[in-house]
């Protein structure tokens, strides 16, 4: 992951006079990553140390296939308390990852390492840059020294060239001090910061990086390390690390049988625990607890295990009837014939009891025609189950992207989902108890009844404001990679503006019949929202319209390129310049009133930026915005 959001040392440059004003951080950003530690190199260095923040759900085994490096040298030259049970790795802690540095004639004789990275299915360059490799390398550099046609769609397999940047030292480093580590800055850090992680003076750190802010929260910091005393550490750990593996190895079996029967104890507990949390919140009734199923409130019911496998048919293959990001979800009827949608939460996904307490709890406090209803869960025999409303239509997607299908989505149900949405979110954000952030509203998370009627759905990373509260930050990106917008994808700015950039994406997805993610016109990249913007800037915005439209019977122009202006409207770069949920409703509902123009939106490639560029050292820019972007799931979705 070393794109926007790991990168970014200070620079001046100058840039085209058309290029939007808000850019000009991030190209200078990524510009100035350009130029290395040292301006030429007549050799390299035998160790370098990556300092490598590492993210949730990183392992050492993954970052010691990143860097081309054994996990025990690794481990050597870190606390051990960093990797608790060998492979696992503390989220939010630094780890010092030894490589050697090389002088790089691809790279203009400058010093680096070139690491392969192998392609694999959802990966991002985004993703690669600033997740993966944790802004030691940058999106830029990914371009540069890669064969890369296409950056919204790679090809699985292919390896990649990661250049991660270097410092020999030089003869004024004082003496002792004979390495450098690469450190990049994250949000949140400064030169106090810094200098106390490293056991390095403040004064050495702002010497060896000549102005630096650092309060930008992004960039690399070449910090002046001892490699004697590394080395010394590393030598001296070997001989307790195979201690402790004997010791591990001694109470293994000891410690498995005792967690075995605690888990085995504590496990209703636990459910208990959150049953009673779910008491607490949730407006309470009388509970028999004799009764197989029971109530925690007059809306929210807690079933047994067995009534939900008797549902399901024992979870058979045949009451399946789709697969979720966090597990499958089962067609069920109830033992008074209720259908009713049945997730059950896999034990192998990143969602765990927090997130599918917030589900609940939040589905709970919320009633509205355009939300999916939650009518109760199961916790039983460690199970996470949720069971809602069944929607005989299924998801949004399931029929817009289906050729054999969209046909039956005519203007009519495409302009209704499009309202119906709208109202949805004005009402989590406006109308509820809780102004409520979905963070997650995509294609796939609107469900259709059997009228064609929307529903949002999937509020498991929700994200909840106090009525005082506009904007706040997050460390936790989550969310599914071309719905999220810039500010929350690059620097964690979780406002209700993300919805809306959300809404917009789907919008314009519902128009066209075609995914965001994808890539359109073969001779310049566009992803969705680049064609929509470069179809509307040449009057040719009609264009954008779905054929299948046309075949399904009269569609009225002037509804649907309403419907786009809203769409680009809701997609533009800035936040600021997004309307509010509350104003895209009047928008839809006042066919009347006259719009503003768009600004250029976020996350496309500009077809002119590459040919009229004052600097000639690039063919191509990238009209990104700001600095950190999904990961689909995760946390991809």
């Amino acid at each position: 992951m070393g794109f926007a959001q790991h990168v970014g040392l200070s620079s001046s440059i100058q840039t085209r006079n058309n290029l939007n004003s808000h850019l000009l951080p991030i190209i200078l950003s990524l510009l100035s990553l350009l130029s290395p530690a040292e301006s030429s190199c007549s050799g390299g260095c035998d160790l370098a140390l990556a300092s490598y923040y590492a993210g949730p759900g990183m392992n050492l085994s993954f970052i010691s296939k990143m860097f081309s490096i054994p996990a025990e040298k690794i481990i050597a030259y870190n606390p051990t308390a960093i990797f608790p049970n060998g492979d696992s790795v503390l989220a939010g802690t630094r780890i010092n990852v030894p490589f050697s540095c090389d002088c790089l004639s691809i790279n203009n004789g400058e010093l680096g390492r070139m690491f392969p990275y192998t392609i694999r299915e959802r990966d991002t360059l985004y993703l690669i840059s600033a997740f993966y490799y944790s802004n030691l390398t940058t999106f830029q550099w990914l371009l540069k020294f890669n064969p890369i046609k296409n950056i919204f769609s790679v090809d699985v397999g292919m390896v990649l060239n990661v250049m991660v940047n270097c410092s020999c030292g030089n003869k004024d480093l004082p003496h002792g001090y004979d390495l450098f580590i690469t450190y990049p800055l994250r949000p949140g850090e400064s030169l106090q910061t810094v200098a106390k992680a490293t056991n390095v003076s403040e004064d050495l750190v702002r010497r060896y990086n000549p102005g630096m802010n650092f309060s930008a929260g992004s960039g690399l910091l070449y910090i002046p390390g001892t490699g004697s005393l590394v080395s010394t550490a590393a030598s001296s750990r070997k001989w307790w690390i195979w201690l402790v593996v004997g010791l591990a190895s001694v109470m293994f079996l000891i410690v498995c049988s005792i967690c075995y029967f605690r888990w085995k104890k504590t496990t209703k507990g636990k459910a208990s625990l959150l049953l009673d949390e779910l008491r607490d919140v949730v407006t309470p009734s009388r509970v028999n607890k004799n009764n197989i199923d029971k109530k925690i409130s007059h809306e929210l019911q807690v079933f047994s295990f067995k009534s939900i496998v008797m549902a399901t048919n024992n979870f058979s293959n045949a009451s399946m009837f789709g697969m979720g990001g966090f597990g499958p979800v089962y067609k069920g009827t109830l033992p008074h014939t209720q259908e009713v949608a049945i997730k059950r939460l896999s034990k192998s996904s990143g969602q765990g009891l927090v997130e599918f307490k917030n589900e609940i709890l939040l589905i709970a406090r919320l009633q509205h025609t355009n939300l999916v209803r939650l009518l109760g869960c199961c916790i039983e025999e460690d199970e996470k189950i949720l069971i809602y409303e069944y929607m005989p239509n299924k998801s949004l997607d399931s029929i817009l992207f289906d050729p054999n299908r969209k046909e039956l989505l005519r203007w009519g149900n495409r302009l209704n989902i499009i309202e119906g949405v709208a109202q949805g979110l004005l009402y989590l954000h406006k109308y509820s108890r809780l102004t409520i952030i979905h963070r997650d509203l995509k294609s796939s998370n609107i469900l259709l009844d059997e009228n064609m009627n929307p529903k949002i759905s999937d509020f498991g990373m929700a994200r909840i404001f106090g009525r005082q509260e506009t904007e706040a930050n997050t460390n936790r990106i989550v969310g599914t990679y071309g719905y999220m917008s810039p500010e929350y994808a690059l620097r964690g700015i979780v406002s209700t503006k993300i919805d809306v950039f959300s809404f917009g994406v789907l919008v314009l997805e519902i128009v066209s019949g075609k995914k965001n993610n994808s890539s359109y016109r073969l001779e310049h990249p566009l992803n969705l929202i680049g064609l929509a913007w470069e179809l509307w800037r040449e009057g040719r915005g009609v264009e954008l319209m779905d054929p299948a439209l046309s075949l399904s019977g009269s569609c009225p122009e002037a509804e649907v390129m309403r419907c786009i202006h809203v769409g680009l409207l809701c997609v533009q770069d800035d936040a600021k310049y997004r309307p509010s949920m509350s104003t895209v409703v009047s928008m839809l509902a006042n066919e009347s009133a006259e719009l503003p123009l768009p600004k250029q939106p976020a996350f496309f490639i500009s077809e002119e930026g590459a040919q009229h560029s004052e600097t000639q050292e690039k063919d191509e820019r990238l009209s990104l915005s700001t600095n950190e972007i999904t990961v689909s799931e995760v946390v991809a979705r």
